[in-house]
């Protein structure tokens, strides 16, 4: 069974943790002057940090780096900032070049990537990105509120109560559309079209050389035999280049293989197993919870769950939990019923016994 701690969730946990380090360490390194403004700025480092966090189909791998530099950076600034009484500020600067950084490098390595154009999902993929870049502009937006604030000047209470509640409600967004996957900039109603775009069976047909069949079927035997032994689906980053490596296959035959036996793509036929085995782990537990399902299968995200459980199943994955619930009382009362008889029984045969 898959870990539910994955690097998704470790980069979703870190904003958090850090705002709550670093308002730790003001109060055990700082004087309690101007206290309020300093927390107010700290609490940005969360939304900086959940800018990065990595979306759609993008590798962890940059957003992790960026992130752990972000948060050595605050670590290593807080401290003599605190020691030397030096001002707050000089976080907030960094912090915007951070992002401005971060987003020119995501975005550059978006446009490099022509063939994603051609995803199936390429609109809805799109449409994340984008809310990411509206994100980056109203952080660095509300952060550029507080640079002309100075440490000799006094700060308004109000000014710095303002602030904190902007960055934890930065965060807090943020977070929620990391969480549920939702863009944000769209209405639920468009958002459901592009899913449905998204969920309309393409299947193609693939020619194959009558040459190739038999070396496909014994590829495809191969496939099968690899996928249900060892379950490589549920690595989330799992993808052809690891299983051509895993099973010693030219990748080309593996996806011809797949195209012609199964009638699907490689992505679509690793989400096939990934839903069937969240079936199993529903009747095996009904009280599992939507996020733990899809995290547990190997889905980045719930939404990305979603749209492959009602493409491969025609309904939702709470419908399906819904009646697996409902059944299991049941099940549990059947047996109770079948047992009780027996027991009677025996009960009467120790009576006429005595």
């Amino acid at each position: 069974m898959r870990k539910l701690i994955t690097v998704h969730f470790f980069l979703r946990i870190l904003p958090f943790a850090l705002s709550v380090l670093l308002v730790s360490m003001d109060f055990v390194l700082c004087p309690s002057d101007g206290r309020e403004f300093r927390i107010c700025c700290l609490l940005f480092s969360g939304p900086v940090i959940s800018v990065m966090f990595p979306l759609s189909h993008e590798e962890t791998g940059p957003s992790v780096k960026a992130s752990l530099i972000a948060v050595v950076y605050y670590l290593l600034a807080v401290v003599p900032a605190g020691l030397y009484n030096l001002p707050i500020q000089l976080l907030l600067g960094p912090s915007m070049l951070m992002i401005l950084i971060y987003n020119v490098v995501r975005m550059g390595g978006k446009y490099k990537e022509v063939a994603s154009l051609f995803r199936r999902d390429a609109i809805w993929c799109f449409a994340a990105e984008d809310s990411r870049t509206f994100y980056s502009a109203l952080t660095l937006t509300t952060i550029s509120l507080f640079l002309p604030f100075h440490g000799d000047r006094p700060v308004p209470v109000a000014a710095s109560v303002c602030g904190a509640a902007a960055a934890v409600l930065l965060d807090v967004l943020m977070h929620r559309k990391s969480y549920s996957g939702h863009t944000m900039l769209l209405s639920h109603k468009k958002e459901r079209r592009i899913q449905g775009i998204i969920t309309s069976n393409t299947k193609s047909g693939v020619y194959v050389p009558e040459v190739e069949v038999n070396i496909l079927a014994q590829v495809y035997k191969k496939v099968c035999r690899y996928m249900k032994m060892r379950r490589p689906y549920l690595d989330d980053s799992f993808t052809l280049e690891n299983f051509a490596d895993a099973i010693k296959v030219n990748k080309l035959y593996i996806s011809r293989a797949i195209n012609k036996y199964a009638g699907k793509n490689f992505r679509q036929f690793v989400n096939h197993h990934r839903v069937m085995y969240s079936v199993e782990l529903m009747k095996q537990d009904p009280w599992l919870k939507i996020i733990e399902l899809s995290f547990m299968c190997g889905f980045h995200s719930v939404v990305t769950y979603n749209l492959a459980f009602k493409m491969f199943l025609d309904e939702t994955p709470s419908d399906m939990l819904t009646r697996i619930r409902l059944a299991a009382p049941r099940r549990a009362a059947s047996m109770i019923a079948e047992e009780e008889p027996e027991d009677e029984g025996e009960a009467l045969t120790q009576d006429e016994q005595d």
